[in-house]
């Protein structure tokens, strides 16, 4: 839950997150060699937008490529 206080404090924010244990990333190109980033619209409190490739938290007891397909099928 975002609060006020989560908006302008990194650190009570950060409490907020939920705790994992692996993460997924899936690097995609196009013919042209191209590289599929996306772009942060809304900042995280105390950190710019930036840009990344698709990926995201696991779910309890999900492989990473399970975890890598889903975060990918999230953004198309």
């Amino acid at each position: 839950m975002t609060t006020e206080t989560t908006r302008t404090d990194p650190a009570a924010f950060a409490a907020t997150l939920p705790h994992h244990i692996a993460s997924a990333t899936a690097m995609v190109t196009d013919t042209a060699g191209r590289i599929l980033m996306l772009h942060q619209a809304h900042p995280y409190p105390g950190h710019p937008t930036w840009w990344q490739l698709p990926g995201g938290l696991s779910e309890p007891n999900e492989n990473p490529v399970t975890t890598a397909l889903r975060e990918l099928l999230e953004v198309m």
